[in-house]
């Protein structure tokens, strides 16, 4: 919620804007091929999009014109989290992503979930970003720099205890 306004993703490919005053949709966002599964504003008041078409796409809010099409996952987009000028997408492929909103380009990638990632929050004046998979674990990445705090699994065990004795620590996935 913005101002008394409301942005919704939808299955039917679109984002809108709502009046929470009205209670009517004023606005249409069309240009996804797929559902959209998340949005989120940055401080200039862009809208962000995440959806099921690979990508994330960044709005005028105030004409629905489509700023940049991020070519962001290899699968869906469930997530993304825009703060000043960054912005993180994360998706199916169990792949969290920064992107410069400036330059429009990748920064930088955070490895270490196995499958979807659900959800992202991040605390920018902490230097802490939270994730949630499908791999039954909420991981704490510290992002100066990009690694991972303290994964845990709802058993309350570490990550890395749950997995110990499934299979070796992979390369590039940050500390578990």
């Amino acid at each position: 919620m913005f101002d008394g306004l409301l942005y919704t993703g939808s299955a039917d490919f679109t984002a809108k804007k709502w009046s929470l005053e009205t209670l009517t949709c004023s606005l249409t966002f069309s240009g996804h091929t797929g559902s959209v599964n998340a949005v989120d504003m940055n401080d200039e008041g862009h809208l962000f999009t995440a959806s099921h078409d690979h990508t994330v796409k960044e709005w005028n809010p105030e004409n629905g014109e489509c700023i940049h099409t991020y070519v962001a996952h290899s699968f869906l987009v469930l997530a993304v989290v825009v703060n000043d000028t960054r912005m993180w997408s994360a998706g199916a492929d169990g792949v969290i992503k920064e992107w410069s909103t400036e330059t429009k380009t990748m920064k930088r990638q955070f490895l270490g979930h196995e499958g979807y990632i659900w959800r992202l929050i991040v605390d920018v004046p902490n230097r802490r970003m939270f994730s949630g998979g499908n791999d039954k674990t909420v991981r704490e990445w510290d992002l100066q720099p990009a690694r991972v705090v303290a994964p845990t699994s709802p058993t309350g065990a570490s990550a890395k205890q749950d997995k110990e004795k499934e299979q070796p620590e992979k390369k590039g996935q940050g500390r578990r």
